[in-house]
């Protein structure tokens, strides 16, 4: 019962940082919305930066193993590009408050210091996974990125805000990903160029 009823909380103090923003959320609020007394939250979390740490947690961990055996597949660096991709998009519609939490609070969690190692280390590993797939990719002529690390921003960029304007009907996970991996893959040029 006791995980149940903590991730009950994380999900709700979720929902409202996602809404409101951690720094305008306070204690008291979270607590009227999960139907929670001030003592009893704290037995299941230590104080309101656990809560954020706990959220944080919540879609990265799972996310994160699910991208490392989704990319861990043998093929081409594209194929691997989409199963991330794939993973991802189901990942952050699945955690759409938890994502959007990421995208507001990253700022806060990045120049927090030790506390928020772990978080950043995580965040980190997602890079590094990406990056691995772009330079095998080049080095075995899949690919001819001049500047990886700038295309990992890029792949973060057009994933990390689906989370603001995903609403099941317009586009399907299926669909955003199909056009997500045409757009990383091959830009929106008519022709492209000849390489070299």
């Amino acid at each position: 019962m006791f995980p149940v009823r903590r991730a009950e909380v994380v999900a709700v103090a979720a929902r409202l940082f996602a809404e409101r923003g951690y720094d305008s959320t306070t204690v008291a609020e979270i607590c009227t919305a999960a139907d929670i007394g001030k003592g009893a939250l704290y037995h299941y979390i230590d104080s309101k930066d656990a809560l954020l740490a706990a959220i944080f947690e919540s879609y990265l961990t799972p996310t994160l193993k699910q991208v490392k055996e989704a990319i861990a597949i043998p093929g081409t660096a594209l194929e691997r590009i989409e199963r991330l991709s794939r993973t991802l998009i189901r990942a952050i519609v699945e955690h759409s408050y938890e994502v959007r939490v990421v995208e507001r609070e990253w700022a806060l969690i990045r120049s927090g210091g030790k506390r928020w190692r772990p978080i950043t280390k995580q965040m980190r590993s997602f890079d590094d996974l990406l990056l691995e797939i772009l330079n095998d990719g080049n080095a075995a002529g899949e690919l001819n990125i001049d500047e990886p690390e700038l295309a990992v921003m890029a792949f973060w960029g057009m994933h990390n805000y689906i989370s603001r304007w995903f609403h099941r009907g317009r586009f399907t996970e299926d669909e955003i990903v199909d056009g997500f991996c045409r757009l990383f893959a091959y830009g929106i040029a008519a022709h492209q160029p000849v390489p070299g």
